[in-house]
């Protein structure tokens, strides 16, 4: 376990792993003595200092020559199998982050550590106090967190009245879409669960009380999202493999909300199963809404099946989004979206005559064909203020041949403005060339 602080940036982080129980203790105590105690000097003062090593009398020198332990921006990663126990973790985010008023960034990432609904509720909790909070990042990997978990972390999130850029990365493997009723397979899990979070467990008695059994995770966080109409920048990646049929009816809101997230300048949104055998881009004219979109970030996970409907209302989303300069599509293995997904898409990138950037992946799996491939080519001949371009269509079952390489190597040449280029496709060589000639810098072949 290691800890910085950076006295004049304010800034604390907070990394575990490889370390054993005795390590975790002694450094929890280090954390505790430097920053669980700090207390305002004075009344109307932003002046704070360890009570636990200076006495009153003392405070005005301290404060005149020592930079005392305040914090303005916190990172916590946990990293896989970190042998860190619950009540650890609370004092772990109790002691770090405690009732901190100055602290306006938080990051925590929690790799595959099995915490639950319980280390879920911990997280939750802490975060309620953090009432200046700016921006926030939480990345949660495989740690089965359940509704329960994504609920309570969804209640304190709308609770932020200050929030400008949130980032929220729940995977799969915590199991979030199903909703509480329906995760209680039986009366002994249900005892056991209550058993042991009713002894001495505030955090539980508090959020137990909020759980709605009718809801799963991903409604929740998509009406947490209603509280935050004043956001500047989010990162959504909480959908599921898993399609709940009894949940379709839900999904319509989370476009609902989106639409009203007018101060949005920068999204970045993962679809899955879940969104996109639902429709989730439904009435893409209401992303007129989005006035302040310049950055866009839309990744299609793999297997999705995404259909034809899907692309054409994709395709209506960006057109009706003019004034993006900034634009990445990823699409995942497997989808197999076909040179007629590729060329329906394209026709709208070829219109956005304000982008800079563009980050274009397709993944295996998808059969563009030499026809997608000029559709690409030809669409990107036509964003004449590009400077940077990232491509990278993979070889195997995307069948773009020489052919298709050659359309793509000569659209970068019709781009005056072109500063940088990241690229992978078939026929590599024949990028290398056109760039040699255009004198453009090829940053790295290979993505």
């Amino acid at each position: 376990m290691n800890y910085n602080y950076n006295p004049q940036e304010k800034i604390l982080q907070i990394s575990l792993e490889k370390c054993s129980q005795k390590e975790i203790q002694q450094q929890l105590k280090n954390i505790q003595k430097n920053f669980s105690r700090a207390q305002l000097v004075k009344q109307n003062t932003n002046k704070y200092i360890n009570m636990e090593k200076y006495e009153s009398n003392s405070l005005d020198n301290f404060v005149s020559f020592q930079n005392v332990n305040i914090i303005s921006k916190l990172s916590i990663s946990i990293a896989k199998d970190t042998p860190l126990k619950l009540q650890q973790m609370r004092q772990l985010l109790s002691y770090s982050c405690g009732n901190n008023c100055d602290l306006i960034d938080l990051s925590l990432k929690i790799e595959e550590n099995q915490i639950g609904s319980k280390g879920a509720y911990l997280i939750a909790y802490q975060i309620l106090k953090l009432t200046n909070l700016q921006n926030l990042k939480i990345e949660i990997q495989s740690n089965n967190i359940k509704s329960k978990g994504a609920q309570a972390l969804a209640y304190s999130i709308s609770q932020l009245k200050n929030l400008k850029t949130l980032s929220l990365k729940i995977d799969r493997e915590n199991n979030i879409s199903d909703s509480p009723k329906k995760q209680q397979n039986s009366f002994c899990e249900f005892f056991n669960f209550h058993f042991f979070n009713c002894l001495d467990n505030e955090e539980y008695q508090y959020f137990e009380k909020l759980i709605d059994q009718e809801i799963d995770g991903i409604c929740a966080i998509m009406n947490m999202l209603e509280n935050h109409q004043s956001l500047q920048e989010l990162e959504l990646n909480i959908d599921n493999d898993q399609v709940q049929q009894q949940n379709i009816h839900n999904d319509k809101s989370f476009i609902q909300v989106l639409w009203n997230l007018t101060n949005l300048k920068k999204l970045n949104v993962v679809f899955g199963q879940y969104f996109c055998n639902n429709n989730m881009l439904a009435f893409p004219t209401n992303f007129k809404k989005l006035i302040n979109l310049t950055n866009l970030s839309i990744s299609i996970q793999g297997n999705c099946q995404f259909s034809l409907q899907g692309i054409f209302l994709l395709k209506n989303t960006l057109l009706n989004i003019p004034n993006l300069t900034q634009l990445s599509i990823e699409m995942g293995a497997k989808n197999n979206i076909k040179s007629e997904g590729v060329c329906t898409l394209f026709e709208a990138v070829g219109e956005l005559n304000f982008l800079t950037s563009l980050n274009l992946q397709i993944k295996w799996g998808n059969f563009i064909g030499v026809q997608g491939a000029k559709a690409i080519s030809e669409s990107i001949s036509k964003l004449q203020k590009l400077k940077q371009l990232t491509i990278f269509i993979d070889e195997s079952s995307n069948d773009i041949d020489f052919d298709g390489s050659y359309f793509l190597g000569s659209s970068i040449l019709q781009l005056k403005q072109l500063r940088s280029v990241r690229a992978k496709f078939f026929q590599s060589q024949v990028l290398k060339k056109t760039l040699m000639r255009k004198q453009i810098r090829l940053v790295n072949q290979l993505l």
